[in-house]
């Protein structure tokens, strides 16, 4: 007997229309397949099968604390998954990973890391004060220095983080030594001679030179920043304190200025003429001693 011509082959579950190649993409788990063939007189025959599709999964990732997860196909076979930190946070382990057919991922699972920054250290002859013993990202530190020596730098460093590496703002700061201004001209005491009872008296030109050679700022007692001043009289001590700009140290020089009463100077005028004729008469008494004449009142 001849087999009669084949009409159409037919998936009948799930439908999906006739084709002598008949096939169809499953979605994971189990399937029921139904075939059936007719020939022109309508005879048929079917057959059914079952399609059982299963996934190879490696373990589910989730997003680091402080970073993120980003992969092409989840954690399917074949999938690759890389991780990225926030500023301040660095990859520790592999950063990108792969789902082998073995399900397991081609490296150890990364995750996000604080970074931090080298010990920055101390200046010699200052101090430092920071945040965080480990110089973490966002730490700072301030520097400080011992009376003496100025601070040559940033007094405030922080630590900072860009393309995976950490930094500080700047490099540390130096201490360097400080050398106040050195006298170069003082004037001797000031003595004014007044009938006044206060006398008005110029500031003394003191002259002091900076670590530059440069003339410092002056400042005298009982004168501040002006040039003239009066004084009662008496002795009164004057200090004068220069300043350098560059370092804020100082250095001072005292003197003294006294002021001496009109009358007072006559008194001494008259005692001075007083004492010269005494002085004269006794040079007189002594020619005429020696020419063997004796005065009468003797």
């Amino acid at each position: 007997m001849a087999l009669r011509a084949l009409k159409g082959i037919y998936q009948t579950v799930p439908i999906y229309g006739a084709s002598s190649t008949v096939r169809r993409r499953f979605h994971e788990g189990v399937h029921y397949v139904e075939y059936k063939a007719v020939d022109e007189t309508g005879n048929f025959d079917s057959c059914a099968f079952s399609v059982s599709v299963k996934v190879i999964r490696c373990r589910a990732l989730y997003n680091p604390l402080f970073g993120v997860l980003t992969c092409d196909a989840s954690n399917v076979y074949g999938s690759t998954c890389s991780v990225s930190c926030i500023p301040g946070y660095s990859v520790v382990g592999d950063a990108r990973i792969k789902c082998g057919r073995d399900r397991q991922w081609s490296g150890d699972i990364p995750f996000c890391r604080t970074t931090t920054c080298p010990d920055p250290g101390t200046p010699i002859g200052g101090a430092r004060f920071c945040t965080t013993l480990t110089h973490a990202y966002g730490s700072v530190c301030n520097f400080d220095c011992s009376r003496g020596t100025k601070l040559i730098g940033h007094d405030r460093l922080i630590c900072k983080s860009s393309g995976g590496r950490t930094f500080w703002s700047g490099p540390t700061p130096v201490c360097e030594e400080v050398v106040p201004p050195v006298v170069e001209y003082c004037p001797d005491n000031i003595q004014v001679t007044t009938g006044e009872p206060l006398t008005e008296v110029q500031r003394p030109n003191v002259i002091f030179r900076t670590t530059k050679g440069e003339v410092a700022p002056v400042v005298c007692t009982s004168f501040g920043k002006g040039l003239k001043n009066s004084f009662p009289l008496g002795t009164h001590h004057v200090t004068c304190t220069a300043f350098d700009p560059d370092f804020g140290d100082s250095a001072s020089a005292t003197q003294s200025v006294s002021s001496v009463g009109a009358a007072a100077e006559r008194s001494l005028a008259v005692l001075a003429r007083a004492r010269r004729r005494v002085v004269n008469a006794r040079h007189d008494m002594q020619a005429l001693l020696s020419q063997g004449v004796r005065p009468a009142a003797l």
